[in-house]
């Protein structure tokens, strides 16, 4: 947590007034385009909110790569202090839809002393700018994984340009590179805390590590950062990669294994041959019960 005595109130910019200017415009963007997304059906629905996402992504990431860049690279405390100071609460941070209308709400107080707001000179703007991305980032990935899962995988992969060509978005004709795709778990917080719940439940107890929910989401959800979830054995990592986490994918690849393996540990058992760890754990059938599978 950051105390009140390491926030220092500053004038804004102008390079901090257009970021909070644009974040206004992207989110008011984004929301129209799921407003649109919202009055469709079936895997049409599907591909269009994709598309129309990933787009909006794109244009975020080629004006902010750079920034956007520096905020993948922290540590995970370094992660928790800006998402304290973001102050956004725990249901608007967890949601694509919470982050946008608690941004929009704000509209109209570009000058006031909620953005002006400092920490490790970023302001409030670029903090949201960059969780309004993973909020982003996190919905493409879910809806990737369900159009993959019916066989209409997306021809275009998840736009996040390289620092040094950032102005060089994908073309749709280019196929998605698996790696491009792999840089954290494709799940929901919603889902993320439901497994944290169901991992530490008597009847299950799983979860090897005295953690607490939000570390637990940050780890399954954002980019690894080298802290990771430890269960009590391998055979557990396994059921729970495969029976939630890649749930509807008929074949993992040795790079979804190297994602799991870099996410996850065991206090028995080589993380690195969990993808033969398959054993059925013990108190599978409380787990199963727990998540609804």
């Amino acid at each position: 947590m950051i105390s009140k005595g390491r926030e220092t109130k500053e004038t804004m910019s102008d390079k901090d007034f257009v970021i909070t200017v644009r974040l206004f415009h992207y989110a008011k963007e984004i929301e129209k385009r799921l407003a649109i997304v919202d009055e469709m059906k079936g895997v049409e629905k599907m591909e269009t909110k994709y598309a129309a996402l990933n787009w909006m992504l794109g244009e975020i990431a080629a004006d902010y790569s750079e920034t956007l860049d520096y905020y993948r690279t922290l540590s995970e405390k370094e992660q928790c202090d800006y998402q304290y100071f973001s102050l956004l609460d725990e249901e608007e941070y967890n949601s694509l839809e919470g982050m946008l209308s608690a941004i929009l709400n704000m509209q109209g107080e570009e000058k006031s002393w909620y953005w002006e707001k400092k920490h490790h000179d970023h302001c409030m703007a670029e903090v949201n700018m960059y969780y309004l991305v993973c909020r982003l980032r996190g919905e493409l990935m879910g809806c990737y994984r369900l159009l993959e899962s019916v066989g209409r995988r997306p021809e275009q992969p998840i736009c996040w340009p390289r620092r040094e060509d950032k102005t060089q978005m994908p073309q749709p004709t280019q196929k998605a590179s698996k790696q491009e795709n792999l840089d954290h778990i494709c799940v929901d917080r919603k889902t993320a805390g439901k497994l944290y719940k169901a991992l530490g439940r008597n009847g299950v107890e799983w979860l090897a590590d005295d953690i607490e929910e939000t570390t637990f989401i940050n780890r399954l959800t954002l980019p690894p950062t080298g802290e990771k979830i430890l269960l009590f054995n391998t055979n557990q990592v396994n059921y729970v990669t495969k029976n939630v986490l890649f749930a509807g994918k008929k074949r993992m690849s040795p790079d979804d294994w190297n994602l799991i393996m870099r996410i996850f540990d065991a206090k028995k058992g080589k993380i690195m041959d969990v993808n033969r760890r398959d054993k059925t754990p013990q108190n599978y059938e409380k787990f199963r019960e727990l998540m609804g599978i």
